[in-house]
């Protein structure tokens, strides 16, 4: 096609692409989906019941600045409003970061694997992804050497998919020696550790990215959110397009913030069904990685076959999974579960006990 840019042009060429899932809308509601990290609880009943009283304004513009929002998630993490900034899914803060702090043919570090947006979102802006890849999938000190002099990083936090949680004081490191380092806690709420949402307060070249869409259930509203600094997240408001935020997310992900005890009590019952669907495929024979997130990387090569067929074998059965093969990486034996309800984990071991007698 004529009159494409050179940025958008070199992206297309890259062929980098988003890795979807097999089935969304209608047609995923014939499956049990374990493949989209999505609450299988909803969300609180106090957000749908916000969204029912915001619908008779749809004629009426949202709040430009999501401020009675901010200052919930403000208050929710300890940190000032101002350091707080909303957006449509944090997916477009990390667009709106590498618009604002790259540019042409600066270096972007990213481990591997991880959530493919990081290395999108770089090549869209014109940056050279280095692409890192973690040894045995894990943390390593090395990183941050390697990360020295790249303009930006990415590290997720937990990370997606590998499910493990670098140390604070490397991601410390690695944030001394690059230009802007955006960390991704889209899952933190369902790990051990704390948010360093106020340490990125203190740093200008720090964002820490926080999501609706997990932990909260609100995935199909796109609210995502970033701490940082005031003078860095002054820059992204003066560059984001404006009422960036609908009506209904904003009414929504405030109302989830009114109902904190609900969101805990969804995470016990999901760590507490982690642990049980790593033993039960521990005891199928396949290896599970530990996990700090709402959902476990698998190694299905012990059963003698690939992600994709292992995952093609559960689909014929109900279930979507994912394969980690279009994760940069991550290899041809490794799949993505994501935690689901005490049923539908139980539906997915029952449909696993199955196929073990029928491939081994």
């Amino acid at each position: 096609m004529k009159g494409l840019s050179r940025r958008v042009r070199k992206f297309l060429e890259s062929g980098v692409l988003y890795p979807y899932s097999k089935a969304y809308g209608e047609e995923a509601k014939r499956y049990v989906n374990l493949s989209s990290n999505e609450s299988p609880y909803g969300p609180s009943p106090k957000v749908l019941a916000a969204l029912k009283k915001e619908i008779s304004r749809l004629s009426v513009y949202p709040d430009p600045t999501s401020r009675d929002l901010r200052e919930r998630i403000a208050d929710f993490l300890g940190v000032p409003p101002d350091c707080v900034i909303v957006g449509n899914g944090s997916d477009e803060i990390m667009d709106l970061a590498a618009r604002a702090f790259l540019d042409e043919g600066e270096r972007v570090f990213i481990p591997q694997p991880s959530f493919p947006i990081y290395e999108i979102v770089s090549r869209l802006y014109g940056g050279v992804p280095v692409l890192w890849q973690m040894t045995d999938f894990e943390w390593t000190w090395d990183m941050a050497e390697k990360a020295r002099g790249c303009r930006m990083a990415f590290i997720g936090r937990p990370n997606n998919p590998t499910g493990n949680i670098p140390p604070a004081g490397l991601v410390e490191e690695i944030a001394g020696k690059v230009g802007m380092l955006l960390i991704d806690e889209a899952y933190i709420e369902f790990s051990d550790e704390k948010s360093l949402a106020g340490w990125a307060t203190e740093n200008d070249n720090v964002l820490v990215l926080r999501t609706f869409s997990k932990a909260f259930g609100l995935a199909g509203l796109r609210v995502g959110y970033a701490v940082g600094s005031r003078k860095a997240v002054d820059i992204l408001n003066m560059i984001r397009m404006p009422f960036n935020v609908n009506r209904l997310a904003q009414a929504a992900a405030a109302a989830a913030l009114r109902d904190i005890c609900y969101m805990k009590k969804v995470v016990a019952k999901i760590k507490s069904e982690r642990e049980r669907v790593l033993k039960g495929l521990k005891a199928l024979g396949l290896k599970p990685l530990p996990s700090q997130a709402n959902f476990l990387m698998v190694d299905v090569s012990p059963w003698n076959m690939n992600s994709e067929k292992f995952c093609g074998l559960l689909m014929n059965k109900g279930i979507l999974v994912r394969s980690l093969r279009n994760f940069k990486c991550a290899g041809e034996r490794f799949v993505r579960i994501t935690i689901g309800s005490p049923g539908q984990n139980q539906r997915l071991l029952k449909a696993l006990r199955e196929l073990e007698g029928e491939v081994r």
